[in-house]
């Protein structure tokens, strides 16, 4: 009977330990009751992120149509993503396509209306398309708002940081608004705040001077011209509007001709050959005027003022046939020749 028992203790524990586990080779194998395939993780789709800052490396390689079509990309994932507008804005600022930047500009300020670059931006469009009074708004509006320009503060995708003073290209631009709305005194005063807040900035300085030579405060437009040339020995538009003050309102001749010659030297062009042509006939030299006036005509063949001048110089020099020619060329233009 005892042997029974034990037996039958045998069997039961036998069958469970075959149950629980089996043993292949020595290696003990846990036995797992099977369960369905897991399913693979799917590779992540990119988002309106991925596609606004891959549209940005794209834009400064120059690369447009691919950087448009990602900001699209980007906008057709989440319409409420202002920075891709703002990007795209930017795009086609920089192809000279102002209304679309300025729709794109919109949205961002709608989107965004905290934010003083999207007012400036617009402002900037707005001017280089002539609507003024639409401009002057967007920019006291990013003046409000303390505009800082976002490519110093801020990465593609984040939210640009303001800073409570706008910029000098802030007040530069501004200031070139006043000038052409012909308000010179608030454009001196904008011009004189970009310079306090970059004294290297020589087109600021040219600009102020160009607001002190339409009010005729002529030293002080000499004075700015002269900082712009220091700040930038290249600025050939300086050295022209200095030289027509020393010239026309300074009877300065021989300043004048320095400046038109550096201007030349710089960018050759009519208009300079002409005034420094005049400048040299005003203190006699009559052989360098009609070399400056000869390469008048040679860069426009109808310029009938160039054949006037040149006629008159000839005429000093007791050329009367070469003088009677070009007078008489001048009048086949259309030019009334002085008595």
């Amino acid at each position: 009977m005892v042997f029974a028992v034990w037996g039958l203790i045998f069997i039961v524990g036998l069958i469970w330990f075959v149950g629980s586990q089996q043993n292949f080779g020595g290696r003990e194998v846990a036995l797992v009751t099977p369960t369905s395939t897991p399913t693979p993780t799917p590779t992540p789709t990119p988002g309106a992120a991925f596609y606004n800052n891959r549209g940005w490396d794209f834009y400064q390689k120059k690369d447009y149509d691919k950087a448009i079509s990602d900001y699209n990309e980007a906008i057709r994932l989440d319409p409420n993503y202002a920075w891709a507008y703002n990007r795209r804005g930017i795009l086609y600022d920089d192809k000279k396509e102002y209304d679309k930047a300025i729709s794109d500009y919109s949205e961002y300020i709608k989107l965004s209306p905290s934010e003083g670059d999207g007012y400036y931006r617009r402002g900037m469009c707005y001017q280089k398309l002539g609507k003024n009074a639409k401009a002057q708004a967007d920019f006291d509006k990013a003046k409000q708002l303390g505009y800082t320009r976002p490519e110093s503060t801020a990465t593609p995708g984040t939210t640009p940081t303001q800073t409570p003073t706008p910029d000098a290209a802030f007040y530069n631009s501004r200031g070139s608004y006043f000038y052409q709305t012909e308000d010179y005194d608030e454009a001196i005063s904008d011009f004189g705040e970009a310079i306090r807040l970059d004294p290297n900035d020589a087109q600021a300085y040219y600009n102020r001077g160009s607001a002190y030579d339409e009010k005729k405060d002529y030293d002080k437009a000499i004075s700015d011209y002269g900082e712009a040339i220091r700040l930038d020995p290249n600025y050939a538009s300086a050295y022209w509007k200095r030289g027509a003050i020393y010239f026309y309102e300074k009877d300065d001749y021989d300043k004048a001709i320095s400046d038109f010659t550096q201007e030349i030297k710089l960018h050759p062009n009519a208009v300079t050959y002409l005034s420094r042509g005049e400048s040299y006939f005003s203190i006699g030299e009559y052989d360098k005027a009609i070399s400056d006036y000869s390469d008048v005509i040679r860069l426009d063949p109808n310029d009938a003022v160039a054949y006037s001048k040149r006629g008159l110089a000839y005429k000093q020099l007791g050329k009367n046939a070469k003088a009677k020619a070009d007078f008489d060329k001048a009048k086949q233009l259309g030019y009334t020749v002085p008595k």
